[in-house]
């Protein structure tokens, strides 16, 4: 976990958003289940990054967005491999 402390803010929320991006992966994407470290480590990383966007003016919206974004990139079929793939005629 990081020092807020000792860090700049800015440097802060990109490595929470790096790291609840990567557990969004495993969960979103791959359907893992986090553990209960990561599940803890999850929490205390969005309450810190709630609070130093709210400083920056960022709304809620707008982090789920920034977490989100890489994440849902990647081509349906391979983020629910059980859907048929349609395309339209």
């Amino acid at each position: 976990m990081t020092n807020l402390i000792s860090k700049d803010p800015k440097e802060t929320v990109a490595e929470h958003i790096e790291v609840l991006r990567t557990y969004a992966l495993k969960a979103l994407t791959n359907g893992e289940q986090l553990t209960d470290e990561e599940s803890s480590d999850k929490t205390t990383r969005l309450h810190e990054l709630q609070a130093l966007c709210e400083s920056f003016d960022v709304t809620e919206r707008e982090m789920v967005t920034l977490v989100l974004k890489q994440t849902m990139r990647e081509p349906i079929e391979m983020r629910m491999p059980h859907l048929p793939i349609t395309h339209g005629t």
